[in-house]
């Protein structure tokens, strides 16, 4: 950044981008920074005073002697180079060969900075467009951050990528970059005369390159095209004088190690305006996409090939272009493939740019992406090539294979242009944890807690110690029934606002099994039941999403409802249909393999009928049936023994698992509605299984106590 010290700096345009222009000018040494706005009282002002109390603001008419001493322009991208404000003075600037330059230019010289001086080189990941760049650069972001990888979004969609960069820097370490800084004081002296130089040949293109192997080429991120040139300059046509053929082998040493940074992202999802790429030099990202291209901001760029021009340099000298194929503007920025001269008796070939195309239809072309609508379900795709080894004619085309790679509509996410955007991310190389829409787990880092799974143990044995303590009580419906009533209310409430009505119900449940067993008054418990069976009765008439899915339950093949609500239910019958007696064979499940959701947690029982058939899912129920009242035998066994806590707090476990089971067994085979309850103990999951086990462990305790005063011991 030492290009920036002892500058005299002028920056047009007082916003966002201005205001980070200019804190990072001051930060790396400018002699003088100038900002000049067409507002005399722009909202920024405030801050560039606070920030940079060393600057100089001014307004009013913008006239070519306003450059005075500048030696580098900063336009702001809300400013239009043809607008009559500032087109005077950028025309000037450009006589006397002064850089204009923008936010995106400082950022990528930046980051061309700290790789030369940190060695700090991350993926930079860029995507424009006239629609939907918004979208796909947040989803993009999040799909980056859940890989694992330290991820910072900034640009177009906010916030600035110089004041992210900035503040990232501020929390890293300095390392060796103080010492570096420190050694080159007579360089940085030195730097506006070299930045005329470099601004007066910026439009010029350098006749020679220095020399570098294509391995060397290679990573530095050149691309394939000009690896394969240097491959053919140079490679000498005669060894070299005084080599000899008996020479000892020399091993090179392994690579330094990359060093490792705290708080610099390693991966950069940039949104990008065509304001912002304007004009823009020296830009490189690692893969960059271009949405689409419609007439927007033509009073800005003038026509509409130049708005495409402006859009097309975001994807620089070797970026991956990520390519909309339907869009014929976008898919005539691809660059035509290049003839490279093979050298001495090789032959020449074809290097096209690395690319990769989307679009909403079928695929063509080995390795582009794209939907395609089979027995009425729209899937995302990929075509493969059948053979990549086979080399083909320029004219010939490409045998290719389609690859699945998920149900349009198990992204949960509406829309035919969201699924693009996916389609997009996946080309490129707060406590509440949500998901599908749910916030119901806490991840502690090892696992993610679901607190309703607690919730279903904590109020067997709540309502077990209930019942003991109010046993002389239980008659009186205000002592008896309405402290458990509001206890249950709260819970509720906490479940519904996730929303979890399936816990919710298996938890009441509970709660008034126990209360039954426990002998409260017959009148007031049905009372109870009638009471709560009304509440889930009004919960499903004015939520429209839980109605909607009643009625997909009750005529589940209606085609309004089959690639909908119904969804899970219909894919989990036709399981149970292809499994018939015998099943298809273990791992032979085809239902699983993304037509059916949740396979391996609420429609497990629908993939073990599938693949065991009738006979399984028969064992499987009836093992059910045996637990349950096997759990609930220990629990009468305890009451006998005159230990009715234990003994009440078991048959609300067996409450818990043959209720659960009941109902997620019924959801499968569409005897009751879908709701989203895993089979005990079989369901994959975290703290599902988990309270499952410590509940087993409780009953299996309660039992041997049961068998120890039995034999005439103490408990």
């Amino acid at each position: 950044m030492f290009h920036l010290h002892q500058l005299s700096v002028l920056i047009l345009g007082l916003g966002d981008s201005g205001l980070a222009m200019a804190r990072w000018c001051s930060r790396h040494g400018a002699a003088r920074i100038r900002v000049w706005d067409s507002r005399s009282t722009p909202p920024q002002l405030g801050a560039l005073q606070a920030d940079v109390p060393s600057a100089e603001f001014f307004s009013g008419p913008l006239v070519s002697d306003a450059l005075e001493e500048a030696r580098l322009v900063l336009k702001s991208p809300g400013l239009s180079p043809l607008d009559d404000k500032v087109q005077p003075l950028l025309q000037a600037a450009q006589a006397v060969g002064i850089r204009v330059a923008g936010e995106l230019d400082l950022f990528a010289h930046a980051l061309a900075d700290l790789k030369q001086q940190r060695r700090y080189a991350p993926k930079v990941l860029a995507i424009t467009g006239t629609n939907g760049k918004t979208t796909t650069t947040s989803l993009t972001a999040m799909l980056v951050e859940r890989a694992g990888r330290r991820v910072c979004m900034a640009g177009n969609i906010g916030p600035t990528m110089l004041d992210t960069l900035a503040a990232a820097l501020d929390l890293e370490p300095a390392g060796t970059a103080a010492a570096a800084e420190a050694e080159v004081p007579e360089q940085a002296a030195e730097m506006p005369e070299a930045m005329a130089h470099d601004t007066a040949s910026a439009d010029e293109t350098p006749d020679e390159t220095p020399d570098e192997t294509p391995e060397l080429m290679a990573l530095d991120g050149a691309s394939e095209q000009d690896v394969a040139a240097s491959s053919a300059t140079s490679l000498p046509d005669e060894p070299a004088a005084g080599l000899e053929e008996d020479a000892p082998l020399v091993l090179a040493p392994p690579p330094e190690q990359a060093p490792v940074f705290e708080h610099l992202p390693e991966v950069w999802v940039l949104e990008l305006s065509s304001f912002q790429l304007d004009g823009v030099q020296g830009f490189e990202p690692d893969a960059a996409a271009v949405l689409n291209v419609t007439q927007d901001h033509l009073d800005w760029h003038g026509s509409m090939a130049a708005y495409a021009e402006a859009k097309s340099r975001i994807f620089g000298q070797s970026a991956v272009m990520v390519i909309n194929r339907d869009d014929p503007s976008v898919e005539a920025m691809v660059p035509a493939p290049v003839v490279v001269k093979g050298g001495r008796g090789r032959p020449s070939k074809w290097v096209t740019r690395p690319l990769m195309r989307f679009g909403l239809d079928a695929p063509q072309r080995g390795g582009d992406f794209g939907l395609v609508t089979e027995g009425g379900m729209a899937w995302m795709v990929r075509a493969m090539p059948v053979d990549e080894t086979i080399k083909r004619r320029k004219d010939e085309e490409e045998e290719i294979l389609l690859q699945r790679l998920m149900p349009a509509d198990a992204l949960r996410v509406r829309g035919r242009h969201n699924v693009l955007a996916l389609l997009i991310v996946v080309l490129v190389p707060f406590i509440g944890k949500g998901v599908n829409g749910a916030r119901r787990w806490i991840p502690l880092g090892f696992m993610s807690l679901q607190p309703s799974e607690l919730a279903k143990l904590a109020i067997a044995m709540y309502a077990a110690s209930y019942m003991v303590r109010k046993m002389d009580v239980k008659e009186n419906f205000i002592k008896a029934v309405w402290p458990m009533a509001v206890a249950l209310g709260v819970i509720g409430v906490l479940l519904l606002a996730e929303p979890d009505m399936g816990a919710f119900m298996v938890i009441a449940a509970i709660a008034l099994g126990i209360l039954f067993l426990g002998g409260v008054n017959g009148r007031m418990f049905f009372l109870s039941v009638a009471v709560l069976v009304g509440a889930f009765v009004l919960m499903i008439v004015f939520s429209e999403f839980r109605r909607q899915r009643i009625f997909a339950y009750l005529d589940p093949w209606n085609p309004a409802y089959a690639q909908g609500k119904a969804y899970q239910l219909t894919h989990s019958l036709i399981a149970f249909g292809r499994g018939e007696l015998f099943g298809q064979g273990l791992g032979s499940s085809i239902e699983k393999l993304h037509y059916l959701p949740e396979a391996h947690t609420d429609f497990l029982l629908a993939v073990i009928g599938e693949e065991l058939g009738f006979v399984a899912v028969l064992a499987v129920i009836v093992g059910f049936f045996w637990l349950t009242r096997r759990i609930f035998h220990i629990g009468r066994q305890a009451i006998a023994l005159d230990r009715v806590f234990a003994g009440l707090m078991t048959q609300g476990i067996g409450i818990w698992f043959g209720g659960q089971s009941f109902i997620n067994m019924g959801v499968n085979l569409g005897v009751l509605p879908t709701k989203g309850l895993t089979l005990p103990l079989m369901s994959y999951g975290g703290s599902g299984i988990l309270m499952n086990l410590v509940a087993l462990a409780i009953v299996l305790r309660v039992d041997q106590e049961n068998r120890q005063l039995m034999r005439g011991g103490r408990a």
